[in-house]
């Protein structure tokens, strides 16, 4: 099936399927983000640290936050694609995300993308590869 696969594979030759190749993935992987945040779980499926503070609105204690990040929606509500050339990137303009991505500056890491030398086995490269065979096998002839 390798060979066949890859035969396959290389048949996504023009720059237009390569092009909507990567937004396919880049939608899921926006997706992607977006449930783990929910779940409170990086890229490898592991728990976030939890948040131990109490929430208060107008000096009144409303309730404690059991999601890390997502007491405004701000952060898992800016990630976007782009497709620049033949490379996906997936990220967000907001300023503070590196310093949880990365744990800087005293902050607990709260990873919700891969790094690069960790993207093999997570669900973003699970994503990407059943995309890449339905893909394959709808839009490229045998």
């Amino acid at each position: 099936h390798k060979k066949e696969f890859i035969d396959k594979l290389k048949k996504i030759d023009s720059i237009d399927k390569q092009k909507e190749l990567l937004n396919l993935i880049g939608v899921a992987w926006v997706g992607l983000v977006k449930t783990n945040f929910n779940k409170s779980i990086d890229p490898l499926g592991k728990k976030w640290t939890d948040v131990n503070y109490i929430k208060y609105r107008n000096g009144n204690r409303v309730a404690r936050i059991s999601n890390p990040l997502l007491d405004t929606g701000r952060l898992v509500g800016s990630f976007s694609h782009n497709i620049q050339g033949n490379t996906l990137i997936v990220g967000t303009p907001v300023i503070y995300a590196d310093t949880h991505q990365k744990g800087l500056n005293g902050v607990k890491r709260r990873q919700f993308l891969p790094f690069n030398n960790q993207f093999k086995g997570t669900s973003f490269q699970k994503k990407a590869s059943q995309i890449l065979e339905m893909y394959i096998d709808k839009k490229i002839k045998k």
